[in-house]
């Protein structure tokens, strides 16, 4: 994978074993990831991993009374992480949880069907989906894109429900969460040093 194409995901301190499994959920079903255990490590310390590692971003998974509540994304620049999207989440379903899914297993590729979002607020998520995590971006149908790839699926409502789905099976191969709210940071203020 070229350099600057992945990007590292972790948990807020002391995850919880259900926020640990939706981290291990997200790292399997985007191929471009790297699954950091973050124990003690401070902003500075991802940002110097992101760096070595070549990745183009940090997501911090946090929780809330022990379930995942929020994806945060920060993206890695010369000068440090620099805060950009907080996703607030109103309920995830783990891969095992989900009936009909399956592993995702040697699939090589994130895409996204824009044309297949509706308008506002999962238009809104799925531009900030694709800055976060990368995926390529596809109109209408074409054979070579799905062969081994990983759908990312922004639905619609209020609290919208996205799902991985195996292109090959139709199948859901990822977690599932429920996004009320986007987040916008101002570039100015949220720089975090490394």
């Amino acid at each position: 994978m070229a350099t600057g194409m992945r990007v590292l995901l972790t948990t807020s301190r002391e995850p919880s074993r259900r926020t640990r499994s939706f981290l291990n959920d997200l790292v399997a079903s985007l191929p471009h990831s790297i699954r950091y255990t973050r124990g003690k490590a401070t902003l500075e310390d991802l940002y110097l991993l992101a760096k070595r590692k070549g990745a183009y971003g940090v997501v911090i998974v946090f929780q809330k009374k022990a379930n995942p509540s929020a994806l945060s994304y920060y993206s890695v620049d010369a000068e440090g992480l620099l805060k950009k999207y907080l996703l607030k989440l109103s309920g995830v379903s783990l891969l095992r949880e989900i009936r009909g899914s399956q592993k995702p297993l040697n699939l090589k590729k994130l895409i996204i069907s824009i044309d297949k979002v509706s308008e506002g607020f999962p238009q809104e998520v799925a531009g900030t989906l694709i800055e976060v995590f990368r995926p390529q971006v596809v109109t209408g149908v074409n054979k070579d894109l799905l062969e081994d790839s990983i759908e990312l699926v922004v639905g619609e409502g209020k609290e919208l429900l996205v799902s991985f789905i195996c292109t090959s099976t139709g199948r859901v191969c990822g977690p599932q969460f429920r996004v009320s709210k986007v987040i916008k940071y101002d570039r100015k203020t949220e720089w975090i040093q490394g």
